[in-house]
Order: structure tokens, then C-alpha cells, then sequence
């Protein structure tokens, strides 16, 4: 990897990896974003996020990579666009807990929703963000906190 870096996030789009934020070796919250081509074995450099965060919750809505959440200096959503090479601010996570402290916590994405449940500071809270309506649905919560 060009950066060394630790507790980012990944997703994958067209069969290349981001990833997404982290720790620098030094512990500050990265705003790196590093792809990489399994196909050519070559890593790039991509656009920043515009808030640096580590251990966040990343995942693809049809062609735009999520990032939410995790330790950040803010606690906006941020979508990537990788034609574009370009990041957005999408609306935070409006629970307490979630925007810009929620870390380490469970993440998939379902057809058009992010689902993001658990982490530190997290509990036993459980959310869906939808990129189509940039919009936020607490869930009924998990049965027992996770980390």
C-alpha cells in the first residue's frame, strides 16, 4: 500500500478495492483513500474523504461507496463517486452515537440500504441509510449489544 494504514474500511466497485480511512501509524485519523487492481497488482491514491475517520462503516449502494460513522473529526456521511474520483457530504447519522463516534461496528449492504448495527458506542443500535432518499432509519434494536 502506498500509506501504511490500520482500521479502515473496505468496499469493492468493478472488481477494484478501496480502502477507506483508518489510522496512520501514528494513531490520527486518515482521510487516505487507497484503491487497489487485483487485476494489474497496482494501488493508487484516490480523493480524500473530506473528514478524516477511522474504523468506519463502508459499503456500495449501486456504484457509490458509503462511509459513515467511525471515530471522525465530523460526523457527516460521505458517498464516493470513482468515476468521478470525488467524495460528497450525505447526511449524518442523526442518532447519538453514531455520528462521528460510532466505531467498529457491523456493516452490509442489501440492495439499496447500508445497514449499520452495534459498534462501540453503538450497543445495541440498528440503522439502515438509503443513498436514493440520503436518509436515515433507526431499526428495531439487536437483542444484545454488539461490538
Amino acid at each position: 500500500m502506498p500509506t501504511a494504514l490500520h482500521d479502515a474500511g473496505l468496499a469493492v466497485e468493478n472488481d477494484i478495492v478501496y480502502l477507506v480511512g483508518g489510522n496512520s501509524p501514528d494513531n490520527l485519523r486518515a482521510t487516505t483513500v487507497q484503491s487497489y487492481d487485483p487485476a494489474s497488482d497496482t494501488w493508487t491514491q484516490e480523493a480524500p474523504l473530506l473528514v478524516g475517520r477511522s474504523e468506519p462503516s463502508v459499503g456500495l449502494i449501486g456504484t457509490t461507496i458509503v462511509a459513515a460513522d467511525g471515530y471522525a473529526s465530523g460526523g457527516d456521511t460521505e458517498g464516493y463517486d470513482a468515476t468521478t474520483n470525488t467524495w460528497t457530504t450525505l447526511k449524518a447519522d442523526p442518532v447519538p452515537g453514531g455520528s462521528g463516534w460510532r466505531s467498529m461496528a457491523c456493516t452490509g449492504v442489501i440492495g439499496t440500504k447500508m445497514f449499520i448495527a452495534g459498534g462501540y458506542y453503538g450497543g445495541s443500535l440498528n440503522e439502515s441509510f438509503t443513498l436514493s432518499g440520503d436518509t436515515w432509519e433507526t431499526l428495531v434494536s439487536m437483542p444484545q449489544a454488539a461490538m
